[in-house]
């Protein structure tokens, strides 16, 4: 996974929120999708393989918390090589919660550009790789 070449997934009912995680982002030219629900974000952990998804554990349909364990399933049934980088976007849910339902990481909204990229950093040193992130 080069770090250029990352794959992302902003799963957000709220376009405002989509919208300013990309543009923190945006200067990484990352391969972002979005999903404004969580059947939206099933259907296309379904078809990709994500390194990182950033997922509101209040998403219409299908909550962050289940939808995390779906995605958990999927990674299993697909044989996928590795563990997809999940981490909640919260205002209500604990971390714990979040680490419990199967995600490695959560963000309290409002977040910082600065906290986002380390959320972003962990799982690539994890792999390997150091990237310079600013």
């Amino acid at each position: 996974m080069g770090f250029l070449n990352l794959r992302i997934l902003i799963a957000h009912n709220d376009s405002s929120i989509r919208e300013m995680i990309a543009a923190m982002l945006k200067h990484y030219n990352f391969r972002i999708d979005y999903a404004e629900d969580g059947m939206e974000a099933l259907k296309k952990l379904e078809s990709f393989e994500y390194d990182i998804v950033l997922i509101n554990t209040r998403l219409k349909y299908l909550d962050g918390l289940r939808l995390t364990s779906f995605a958990r399933r999927i990674e299993t049934v697909k044989k996928r090589n590795k563990n997809t980088w999940i981490c909640g976007l919260t205002t209500f849910i604990s971390k714990e919660e979040c680490i419990e339902c199967g995600m490695n990481e959560a963000l309290m909204l409002p977040f910082t550009k600065q906290k986002l990229e380390e959320v972003i950093r962990y799982p690539l040193i994890q792999n390997g790789q150091e990237p310079e992130l600013n």
